[in-house]
């Protein structure tokens, strides 16, 4: 939900502006990550191993958990826990 009022506001800028490709770029910039994330869960294919390994990591690791449902709940970036090793 947090998503839709977010993306309403961008809309709205846009409509204001009339910068609708601005929209767009800032749309699909932000989205996208939660996009693919849920695509690839939506596969129901087996984990990749570094998936099996961040779920193995979270056993012990209660910061990392937050991180983790806050992103499947859209209240952290996707990237922050799914993105390449920091």
């Amino acid at each position: 939900m947090s998503d839709a009022f977010e993306s309403a506001e961008w809309l709205a800028d846009a409509v204001t502006t009339g910068d609708f490709a601005g929209y767009h770029r800032i749309r699909d910039e932000r989205c996208k990550p939660a996009y693919d994330l849920a695509c690839r869960i939506a596969r129901l294919e087996p984990p990749r191993p570094e998936t099996l390994a961040l779920h193995e990591a979270m056993r012990d690791n209660q910061p990392l958990r937050d991180r983790f449902f806050g992103a499947l709940c859209g209240t952290v970036p996707v990237q922050s826990v799914f993105g390449p090793p920091r």
